[in-house]
């Protein structure tokens, strides 16, 4: 969902019937906030510009579809990637959505709802169109601190930011990272959830509005750099200063992500392992 863009849009639309504007699978357009505040929360886009979507644990479903009680997507992405189906059980009644059991309230817009539609809408204007590409993997020959600066120039335009594909992954991530990211990727495809594929790393966020990006980069032996990335997240409750720190590791000619740290100290690596 980008704000929280998680993937590439890709899919063909789905519906069972036709569906108004304005709803996906039944269900108004807009954020629905869970108990649990924050990024605990629904978002529901019928974007005119894109596939319909409904972002749910992180993930992002396209052309999900509402049959006996239950949402269905068969494509859900996730920081770039495949990752798995979905199928829960799903009502929706005057503002509240309920998910197996948990009840979700409407809230604040998302920004891609707060967007101005035509006040006339033909019906071209809701042909249903992928969105902009991601943008390309950083390529080698970069210094450390422009293979960062790559990677985070795109969020505070809110732009289609980097993504990685399975086979891929070596073109992002150092060897041992890789294998774990091509291993949750698996994991998730056999029907297990995302696991630690939820949200996207690089911002440590499923929703993000970035603002005030710093990127400093540490020399920490030969072929080791530290990036250290500050920003704010504006789409938290109460934003304060976040760090992501990225173990960069020099490969042939290009730099790859050893590990990443997030501001609570847990590790990418740590996160996609968990099963």
């Amino acid at each position: 969902m980008n704000k929280s863009r998680l993937a590439s849009l890709v899919g063909a639309l789905i519906y069972g019937g036709s569906a108004l504007a304005g709803t996906v699978a039944g269900t108004q357009d807009g954020r629905y906030c869970g108990p649990g505040g924050g990024n605990d929360a629904i978002i529901v886009e019928s974007s005119a510009d894109e596939v319909p979507w409904i972002g749910i644990e992180g993930l992002q479903c396209n052309s999900p579809v509402l049959r006996t009680g239950r949402m269905r997507a068969k494509e859900c992405w996730a920081n770039g990637h495949l990752a798995a189906p979905m199928n829960v059980a799903w009502r929706f009644a005057g503002d509240t959505i309920t998910v197996d059991g948990k009840a979700y309230k409407a809230c604040r817009f998302h920004y891609q709802s707060d967007l101005k539609k035509p006040a006339k809408a033909t019906p071209a204007a809701f042909t249903r169109q992928s969105p902009p590409p991601p943008k390309a993997l950083p390529p080698d020959g970069l210094s450390a601190q422009d293979y960062l600066t790559w990677i985070y120039e795109p969020y505070p335009d809110h732009r289609p930011s980097v993504d990685v594909e399975v086979a891929d992954a070596d073109k992002l991530y150092g060897k041992r990272l890789s294998k774990e990211f091509r291993d949750a990727v698996a994991y998730a495809r056999a029907g297990n959830g995302p696991g630690g594929l939820s949200g996207d790393p690089f911002v440590n966020a499923v929703e993000w509005d970035i603002r005030d990006l710093h990127i400093l980069t540490v020399p920490k032996g030969d072929d080791l750099v530290e990036g250290v990335v500050s920003f704010k997240n504006m789409s938290r409750r109460d934003p304060k200063v976040e760090t992501v720190k990225l173990d960069l590791v020099k490969q042939g000619a290009g730099w790859r992500i050893d590990e990443i740290r997030f501001p609570d100290g847990r590790l990418y690596s740590q996160s996609l392992a968990t099963r």
